[in-house]
């Protein structure tokens, strides 16, 4: 545990810290314990202090005006699925998974483009594990083809209207807006 550097962070608060070390599992939860020091007068001041520490928190974790990737698992509060308006099949489809915080989207830190290169980022590991935590699926009848590690998705089968559904570690009804499969002969229409 360490406490909280708004200048790296970005997040400015009075009683902040930052727990490292503890992987949730998806759906699932984790206890942990720390010792504070604080001598309420009774239960009721207990509470109105546990309360207080809680709203901050919500607060500052909810703040629209807070950029960046920090403390993804606490902040995100939803992923959006975007693809091509339109694909030339076959090919691979270009999957991105634009993370949504408190202040909007944020199309310039995407969570994960499918295909991928390189090593997820920290973000991805914290919200579902690393790619792990992350799957897609076809959305439009056996147009598309999904590799065996659920990762990469190919364009099969012309079609005018196509979705790709995907999971992100707790988040696990996504779809993307609707794109069109066409062949190489009518792509330049």
């Amino acid at each position: 545990m360490s406490r909280n550097q708004a200048s790296i962070t970005g997040l400015d608060v009075g009683c902040g810290w930052k727990v490292s070390g503890l992987e949730v599992p998806a759906g699932g939860s984790v206890q942990a314990t720390a010792t504070v020091s604080v001598s309420p007068a009774d239960q009721d001041a207990l509470d109105a202090w546990l309360r207080a520490g809680s709203e901050a928190t919500t607060a500052a974790t909810q703040d629209p005006d807070v950029k960046g990737t920090v403390y993804a698992v606490q902040r995100l509060k939803g992923v959006e699925v975007r693809t091509p308006a339109r694909v030339v099949t076959p090919s691979p489809l270009k999957i991105t998974l634009v993370p949504v915080w408190a202040g909007g989207a944020d199309e310039l830190n995407p969570l994960y483009v499918s295909p991928a290169s390189g090593k997820p980022s920290q973000m991805l590991a914290a919200v579902s594990g690393g790619e792990k935590g992350v799957r897609f699926s076809d959305g439009c009848g056996g147009a598309l083809a999904v590799d065996s590690a659920g990762l990469t998705v190919t364009a099969l089968q012309i079609t005018p209207q196509c979705t790709v559904r995907a999971s992100v570690g707790n988040f696990t009804e996504l779809q993307s807006p609707s794109f069109g499969i066409t062949s190489r002969e009518n792509s330049s229409d």
